[in-house]
C-alpha cells in the first residue's frame, strides 16, 4: 500500500473540501462516529467532502488504489457502518438546504433538527428522524420514522429525487422516470448501500398543529399499559402518533411512559392504563409536531433523556417487527429483565413504536422499504457512559441480546433498516425480506464489486483505541 500512500497526500489538492491524515489536529474527533462503538476503527484517511464533486473524487481514489471505503452522513449507524480503516468519505459538513416550491432541496448533512428550524416559517413539514443529530442522507434512506409517519408515511416516502455518486465514482440524478431502480432501492434499502447520496429532492406535507402528550407512571404498571398501548396505538387514527418507552437507569426509579403526538385530541389517554403520576399536555404548531421525538421536543417543553447534545460513551440497540401482539407473560419477562440487576453507569430502554397508518398503505414493494405490515417495533437499546469498562460494555451487550431474545419468539424476523445489527451483513434477509430478490439484481447492475453494501470496517488494522485512546478529549 505505499503506492497508496504516497497518492494520498496528492489527493488534497484535487479537492474542494479537506484531507485528514493521522496526527492531523482535526483527525481524532472527525474520525468518531456519534454513535461510539465497542471497538472503534481508525481510518486511513478522512476526505471531509464539500461537493459532489469532491465525493467522487474519493471514490474514484479509493477505488484506483483498491482502499476500502465507508460513506458517512451523521455517524449514526448502530452498526458501525459509517466507519472504515480505509478512507471514510464524510459527507457531514455538506449542509446545504433550500425549498424550490414545496419541495426541499437538502444536502446530506443536514440534520434533523435544521429541517425543523428551516421549514418552520413556511408551515411545512417532513416526517423524518428521532434524533435531533441524525443527519437526512442516513436516516431517508433506511426508513426514516417520525412522528407524524402515521399520517404522511416514512421518510423514505418524501423522497422524490437524489444525487448519488456511485461505486465508480460516475454521478447520476434518479427518480421515478431516470434510473427508476436505483431510485427504488434508495427508498428504504438502507444508507450508504446503493451509492453516496449528495442531494436529496424531499416533498414537504402541511404541517398541522397537535398536541404534545407525556405519561408516566411506576414501572410496576408497566404490563398493565403496554397490553393497552398494543391493542390501541398501531391501529389509531393516521392523526394519533404515540410511543410507549420503558427506562431503567441506574440511580433512577425505573418507569413507564406514553409519548408522541395527537392532532384528534387527547381522549384517548384514558384508555392507556391507570391515572399516570405524571402528565405533560401542550399545543404544538405545524412544524414543532412534525418533528417531536424523544427526548427531542421544542426546546421550551422539558422532558427527562440523556442530553442529545453530548455523545454518548457506548450505545447499542437490536429491534424487531411484531405484526402481533405481545403476550401478557413476554411482557412481564420483558419488565422483569428490564429491572433486574441494576448497573452503575448503564441505562436501559425498551421502546414500542407503532406503525401502521400511512405506512401501511404503501405496498411492500413499491419502495424498497418492505415493512409496511408490521404493527410496531420493538427496540432494546443499552447506553454506557463513555469511560466504561470492558465488562460494562459487555453487560450491556449482554443485556441487549437476552432482552430481545425474550420478545423474538413473538417478533416476525424483519428488523428496522435503521437499527442495524454489527452481526448482520448490509444484504441480510431480516432488513430487506421479499424484496431482498430485486434489490440485489439493483445492486449488481449499480455497484457489481460490492463496494459500498461490503463491511469494511476493520481488515486487520489496529484498533483505534490502541492508537489514540491515551487521551481522548471527553467531548469525542
Amino acid at each position: 500500500m505505499a503506492t497508496a500512500a504516497v497518492a494520498l497526500n496528492s489527493l488534497a489538492g484535487e479537492l474542494t473540501g479537506t484531507l485528514l491524515l493521522p496526527g492531523d489536529p482535526d483527525f481524532v474527533t472527525c474520525r468518531l462516529p456519534f454513535v461510539s462503538r465497542p471497538d472503534e476503527v481508525l481510518p486511513r484517511a478522512v476526505v471531509r467532502c464539500a461537493t459532489t464533486a469532491d465525493v467522487a473524487t474519493a471514490l474514484t481514489f479509493a477505488r484506483a488504489h483498491r482502499i476500502p471505503i465507508a460513506v458517512r452522513s451523521g455517524g449514526n449507524s448502530f452498526a458501525d457502518r459509517s466507519s472504515t480503516d480505509g478512507l471514510l468519505v464524510d459527507l457531514g459538513g455538506m449542509r446545504n438546504m433550500r425549498m424550490d416550491g414545496d419541495l426541499m432541496v437538502a444536502d446530506p448533512g443536514v440534520r434533523i433538527r435544521d429541517v425543523r428550524r428551516r421549514l418552520n416559517p413556511g408551515d411545512r413539514a417532513i416526517s423524518c428522524g428521532w434524533c435531533p443529530e441524525v443527519a437526512l442522507g442516513g436516516a431517508v434512506l433506511g426508513g426514516g420514522y417520525g412522528s407524524l409517519s402515521r399520517l404522511y408515511g416514512l421518510g423514505c416516502d418524501h423522497l422524490v429525487a437524489a444525487e448519488v455518486v456511485l461505486a465508480d465514482g460516475r454521478t447520476a440524478w434518479c427518480d421515478a422516470d431516470r434510473e427508476p431502480d436505483l431510485f427504488w432501492a434508495l427508498r428504504g434499502a438502507g444508507g450508504g448501500l446503493t451509492g453516496a447520496v449528495t442531494s436529496l429532492v424531499l416533498a414537504t406535507r402541511p404541517a398541522v398543529p397537535a398536541t404534545f402528550v407525556e405519561c408516566r407512571w411506576p414501572i410496576r404498571h408497566a404490563a398493565r399499559v403496554i397490553g393497552a398501548w398494543q391493542r390501541f396505538a398501531p391501529e389509531a387514527p393516521d392523526e394519533i402518533n404515540i410511543e410507549t418507552v420503558l427506562v431503567s437507569a441506574h440511580g433512577e426509579e425505573p418507569m413507564v411512559a406514553v409519548y408522541g403526538v395527537s392532532a384528534a385530541g387527547t381522549a384517548f389517554l384514558d384508555r392507556l392504563g391507570p391515572d399516570p403520576d405524571h402528565v405533560e399536555i401542550r399545543e404544538l404548531p405545524g412544524p414543532a409536531a412534525a418533528l417531536v421525538s424523544y427526548p427531542d421536543v421544542p426546546e421550551d417543553i422539558d422532558v427527562s433523556g440523556p442530553s442529545w447534545g453530548i455523545r454518548p460513551g457506548l450505545r447499542l440497540a437490536r429491534s424487531e417487527f411484531f405484526d402481533g401482539e405481545l403476550p401478557e407473560a413476554a411482557i412481564e419477562s420483558l419488565v422483569d429483565y428490564l429491572v433486574a440487576r441494576p448497573v452503575v453507569d448503564q441505562s436501559r430502554i425498551l421502546e414500542f413504536i407503532p406503525w401502521g397508518g400511512a405506512i401501511a398503505r404503501m405496498a411492500p414493494d413499491a419502495t424498497a422499504f418492505v415493512h409496511r405490515r408490521a404493527r410496531f417495533i420493538l427496540k432494546h437499546a443499552a447506553w454506557v457512559m463513555r469511560r466504561a469498562s470492558d465488562e460494562l460494555r459487555r453487560d450491556a451487550r449482554r443485556w441487549v441480546d437476552g432482552s430481545w431474545e425474550i420478545s423474538h419468539p413473538w417478533g416476525s424476523g424483519l428488523i428496522y433498516p435503521n437499527y442495524p445489527e454489527p452481526t448482520r451483513a448490509p444484504l441480510d434477509p431480516a432488513y430487506h425480506g421479499t424484496n431482498l430478490a430485486r434489490l440485489r439484481r439493483v445492486l449488481a447492475r449499480y455497484d457489481p464489486d460490492g463496494t459500498f453494501a461490503a463491511d469494511h470496517r476493520r481488515t486487520g488494522r489496529p484498533r483505534a483505541a490502541d492508537l489514540l485512546g491515551r487521551g481522548l478529549p471527553d467531548g469525542c
